[in-house]
């Protein structure tokens, strides 16, 4: 939408200066901690998926592993059959 005037667009900038921060998708930094939860939280998901004759990433993405390590709990890894599967087993090293 374009503004119709240079009072307008000002309005629009001063009021979206109230809009909520959107969130940072997960880019931060993980801490060493972090790192080396993810690096566990992925062995056991390489090993899980080896025994089902899976590829990881079916399970877990490196995306989801990280977000979980963030303490993040409403991922895809977390849900129906992938819970039963490797979803416990994550939440179990993550804490």
């Amino acid at each position: 939408m374009r503004a119709k005037s240079g009072a307008e667009l000002i309005d629009r900038i001063v009021n979206a200066s109230d809009a909520p921060t959107p969130a940072a998708g997960g880019n931060e930094r993980l801490d060493p901690e972090q790192l080396a939860l993810v690096k566990r939280m992925a062995d056991a998901t390489r090993k899980c998926a080896a025994e089902l004759n899976l590829n990881p990433e079916v399970l877990a993405t490196q995306k989801e592993l990280r977000a979980l390590a963030r303490g993040e709990r409403d991922l895809r890894a977390l849900n129906g059959w992938r819970l039963a599967v490797s979803g416990h087993a994550l939440l179990a090293l993550a804490g």
